[in-house]
Order: C-alpha cells, then sequence, then structure tokens
C-alpha cells in the first residue's frame, strides 16, 4: 500500500491536472443537458359489462380465485403501450417534425412545440415514406427574410447544401422529401439565431415515444393505470399523455 501511495504520489500534478479537467468538461457537459419532465397520468378503465350478470359472474369467479382478476387491466395496459397506437399519436399531434433553437455551446436548446417562428408543413404521405432524417437550418439574414438550407445530392450523388431565401410567407419548395410549405409562425426568430426543423419518420418517432413511455396497473384488484412519460418539453408531453 504504501509502495502505491509512493508512486502516486510522483505524480501527483498529473492526477491534479486529470481530476481539474474531468470536473471542466462534467459541468459543461451538464450545461448542455435539458432538463427531463416526467407527465404523469391515471386511467380508470371501465368494465364493458358493469352491472350486468356477465360481471357478476366475473366477480363470483374472481372470488374464488378460478380466473386472474388483473388480466382484464393487463391486456387494455399493453394495447395502450402498443405501437400502432403510440404512432397514431405521434400523427395526431405532427410530433414527426421536431423544432430546435441553438443557444450555443454551453446552454442546452430551446425544444419549440405549439409556437414557432416558422412553420413546416409537409404530406403524411411524403412523411411515411422517409427512410432516415431529413433537416432544415432556418435563420434571418435580415428582417422579413429568412435563409433555409438543407442538404441534397447533386448530379454526381455528391452532398450539396441547398440555400433558399425566402423573403414572402407563406412559400411552398421543392425539397428531397417532396413539397414542403413554409408559413409564418407565432413568435419571432431572434436575430443571430438558427432554427433547426427535422422531419423525421413517425415509425422511429414512435420507437423513441415507446422508451419514454410507461404504463402499469396501480394493482392487481384495482382497474386504474398509471401513466408516465418523459420529455424534455412539458407542454409537448402533457399532450402526448392526454
Amino acid at each position: 500500500f504504501n509502495t502505491v501511495l509512493a508512486k502516486l504520489f510522483i505524480y501527483w500534478k498529473w492526477l491534479a491536472v486529470s481530476v481539474v479537467i474531468c470536473l471542466c468538461l462534467a459541468f459543461f457537459y451538464i450545461q448542455k443537458q435539458a432538463p427531463v419532465y416526467r407527465i404523469q397520468a391515471m386511467i380508470m378503465i371501465n368494465d364493458e359489462f358493469k352491472g350486468s350478470f356477465q360481471n357478476q359472474m366475473q366477480s363470483f369467479q374472481r372470488d374464488f380465485g378460478i380466473v386472474n382478476p388483473g388480466v382484464a387491466i393487463d391486456n387494455e395496459v399493453q394495447v395502450i403501450h402498443s405501437r400502432s397506437v403510440v404512432q397514431k399519436t405521434v400523427m395526431d399531434l405532427g410530433l414527426y417534425v421536431n423544432y430546435s433553437i441553438d443557444n450555443g455551446i454551453f446552454r442546452p436548446d430551446s425544444i419549440l412545440y405549439g409556437a414557432y417562428p416558422l412553420k413546416v408543413l409537409v404530406s403524411e404521405e411524403d412523411v411515411e415514406r422517409l427512410l432516415t432524417g431529413f433537416s432544415f437550418e432556418i435563420s434571418q439574414s435580415q428582417p422579413g427574410t429568412y435563409l433555409i438550407s438543407y442538404a441534397c445530392l447533386d448530379e454526381e450523388k455528391n452532398k450539396a447544401i441547398v440555400q433558399e431565401e425566402v423573403q414572402s410567407l407563406p412559400c411552398l419548395l421543392n425539397t428531397p422529401i417532396g413539397d414542403v410549405l413554409f408559413s409564418k409562425g407565432e413568435i419571432e426568430l431572434t436575430e443571430g439565431k438558427t432554427m433547426t426543423v427535422s422531419i423525421l419518420p413517425p415509425e422511429l418517432v414512435a420507437r423513441s415515444c415507446l422508451n419514454a413511455l410507461s404504463v402499469e396497473p396501480t394493482s392487481k384488484t384495482t382497474s386504474i393505470a398509471n401513466v408516465s412519460y418523459l420529455d424534455v418539453n412539458k407542454k409537448r408531453g402533457v399532450d402526448f399523455v392526454n
């Protein structure tokens, strides 16, 4: 033990420098991470035969342990937590389009939902054909004029950046994923800021939402399920759970 301490003592300067560097990196990493909110709700699952003879027979059987009282609610929990239900929610809320504003190296990106500087509309048919994500970079070159940039392949199949200067809204641009409509939003884009609009395959978004969603029965003796969802935007998380 003394031998190990003696060797460490020889390199104490390097150890001190390493600790300082690691603490600085950890601090900057934490500063860049956006807070994650947990949205919770409770669902009461109604019995289709409540008050009927079938329900009385089911209750009688449960009292004698003939059937599992938690089977019905377990089935409903599986339905709620299914990919098809989550993907329908993604399509209904338009969650396949994500808006974010870069706040610099040491601050997390602002995730926008409900109010945007510019709204991006793409048909559901074009979205469902997507195999990978597609993004636009939007900035304001001067008041009332927007610069929209996106990547595409040129005639030689090399990646090229296309820049479109838009002076009036709404406008329709023909892009590699189809016709995309840009319209004026509810808020202004701060000068010097860049907004990124990412359009993702709905199936990929649904898979991510499933990982953040938890649906569990509160107990085996009740018909109440607890729904929990994680999101960096509170309003978006509330709408998703609702």
